[in-house]
């Protein structure tokens, strides 16, 4: 039997047995401001990448608010009703229910779109993320919730009725609506358009006024996956795929080729079985699923379809990776195949996974490795080289990390980085870090929990090895690029080597890290106040320390006791950090938002 060890290392700390270390952290810092509005337990939120905007309900509204100095910009109600104009003429009141509405951010447009039925009529209502300013409101699209809405209802109840059970829950309907939300609408025309999936098909709208300028009734699927705009202009459409447990499903479903002003060039069926994106490369497109299917884009003729699903789903593994897309690159697909079954075995062991390279054109298998239980992570070119990397039994006797260097030409094995330790048992350290490919250097930096190698990529030599552990590093969390420079962000801090000979540029220690979030020229370290809080369940106690990438300096702690996670949004689970890494922002267990400077 597995232990948890999560939930022994929380109940020795809460109950008293292990002391040291399971204390709160203390801030260095105050909060540039806090809102003047409350964030409800069921309500979204969103926070826009550069944390210039956010967008956060409570039980009568959705407020837009500047992340700069936390005013209400605006929103999708006004106190208890909100007079909005409808098409036909005149003015409605009604009360905004942010707990049951769902709200779609589109930077791209300067829109965020909020959804929301009421009345027995599906409404759409589009705010300036800019000014707060209402953009428009429609209620003529039946974008098809409500209606997936009572399908579903109805067969949960009756699967729950079966197995004696309770019907689907508050929190797993709200979970379910915002992610059906998230592909009702895609920006084109860089921003000026809207695409809009509707129970009725697919429709273009202007951004700005919400008018309709075209409708595809016939397109299938209950949402929109995503969307390519191709080199004459024409947008190549691909709808999400069937979502058992989302409870999302279609009759067919649909990727087409249409002109600006609405022309279907073509539309053509796909499986809808795991369909995780689309990618266009040398007049085909390549659709990720299950199995993974090719289309030529001049006619939508299907050019051919694999032999493998994906792999999908979350594993209990801690050498788990999600499964990588796959990398196109002269006329070759170069694939991570989840080999399960393939052989006509109903079970297979582990992780079976091959790496293959396959004809762009015909699906041919060109050449492909040996199967092993592995997970990959993403592919990366350098030169004539394909760089693999991942956990499992491709790199050694057991579960290890590693990396390999492999020929696009025919897959032969040109580097292999050696057998490394796996981390401890309290260590939250993934097996290996992503590697960074140094195009300049010709160099592949590899890094497990202890071990750091450069590989020199001209002669496939280890140009030096640094054993982190005799460093005085903690294990390693990953890897970050800076100029002539790579960071190690390790478990005790954040320390920068050379990139030429690996000598260290500095070594700052901080707090114990428990992740880490990417900036501007420096890093956000998320810690806590020991490593066994990495494991508590019951305790989301910690904080956060941007280190200075140049020089190793430290910004001030942000910390945080007992934080609300909100499930529908960008708080569900910790605070959220600014791409540039320069700001934070909380939500407090009374539903206060705070922004924090790092």
């Amino acid at each position: 039997m597995e232990i948890n060890k999560k939930r022994v290392l929380a109940g020795l700390c809460l109950g008293g047995l292990l002391t040291q270390g399971c204390a709160t952290l203390e801030p260095e810092t105050e909060a540039d401001w806090q809102s003047v509005v409350e964030v409800s337990r069921l309500a979204e939120t969103h926070v826009s990448d550069d944390g210039s905007r956010l967008v956060v309900g409570n039980p009568r509204n959705l407020n837009i608010i500047d992340g700069h100095d936390g005013q209400v910009l605006g929103g999708f109600g006004e106190a208890a009703n909100w007079q909005m104009t409808i098409s036909v003429g005149g003015t409605e009141a009604y009360r905004l229910r942010a707990e049951s509405s769902n709200a779609l951010v589109l930077p791209e447009a300067d829109l965020a779109l909020m959804f929301d039925y009421h009345g027995a009529r599906e409404r759409i209502t589009a705010v300036h993320l800019s000014s707060g300013d209402k953009a428009w409101h429609s209620q003529e699209y039946n974008y098809s919730l409500q209606q997936y809405e009572q399908i579903i209802g109805e067969a949960v109840d009756r699967v729950a009725a079966a197995l004696g059970g309770e019907g689907e829950s508050t929190l797993d309907q709200r979970k379910r609506q915002r992610h059906f939300a998230q592909h009702l609408a895609r920006p084109v025309d860089d921003g000026e358009g809207l695409l809009l999936k509707t129970f009725d098909g697919l429709i273009k709208l202007d951004a700005s006024t919400g008018f309709e300028l075209w409708r595809l009734e016939d397109f299938q699927g209950p949402g929109i996956r995503s969307v390519e705009t191709l080199d004459n202009g024409d947008y190549l459409v691909l709808s999400t795929g069937r979502d058992l447990s989302r409870l999302q499903a279609a009759e067919s479903y649909h990727l087409a080729r249409i002109s600006p002003d609405g022309e279907v060039r073509w539309k053509q069926e796909h499986s809808g079985r795991d369909t995780h994106g689309m990618q266009v490369a040398e007049g085909y497109a390549v659709i990720d699923a299950s199995p993974m299917q090719v289309f030529q884009l001049n006619d939508g003729s299907k050019a051919w379809e694999g032999t493998t699903n994906r792999r999908s789903g979350e594993f209990t593994d801690r050498h788990y990776l999600p499964a990588p897309e796959p990398a196109i690159r002269d006329g070759v697909i170069y694939h991570v195949a989840w080999t399960h079954g393939e052989d006509g075995d109903l079970v297979s062991v582990g992780a079976p996974h091959r790496i293959r390279a396959l004809d762009l054109s015909s699906g041919d298998i060109l050449w492909e490795s040996e199967e092993t239980s592995t997970y990959f992570g993403d592919l990366k070119f350098h030169g004539d080289q394909l760089i693999a990397w991942g956990a499992g039994r491709y790199f050694g006797d057991s579960n290890v990390g590693g990396a390999a260097g492999l020929s696009l030409a025919n897959g032969e094995e040109l580097w292999r980085t050696a057998e490394m330790e796996t981390p401890g048992l309290t260590s939250a350290a993934p097996y290996i870090s992503e590697p960074i490919v140094d195009g300049q250097r010709n160099k592949a930096f590899v890094a497990g929990p202890e071990v750091l190698y450069a590989v020199d990529l001209n002669s496939n030599e280890i140009a030096y090895e640094l054993d982190l552990n005799d460093m005085g590093f903690g294990d390693t969390m990953g890897l970050m690029a800076s100029d002539d420079r790579i960071a190690i962000i390790h478990t005790g801090g954040v320390a920068a080597i050379n990139a030429d000979d690996g000598t260290v540029a500095f070594d700052t220690e901080t707090e114990h890290v428990g992740d880490f979030h990417r900036g501007d020229e420096r890093v956000v370290v998320q810690v806590l106040p020991s490593a066994l809080m990495a494991f508590s369940e019951d305790d989301n106690s910690g904080g956060l320390r941007a280190v200075d990438l140049r020089n190793g300096e430290t910004g001030p702690l942000v910390a945080w006791e007992d934080l609300r996670s909100f499930l529908f949004g960008s708080f569900d689970d910790r605070p959220v950090v600014s791409t540039d890494g320069r700001a934070a922002f909380f939500v407090d267990e009374d539903g206060q938002v705070f922004r924090y400077r790092l």
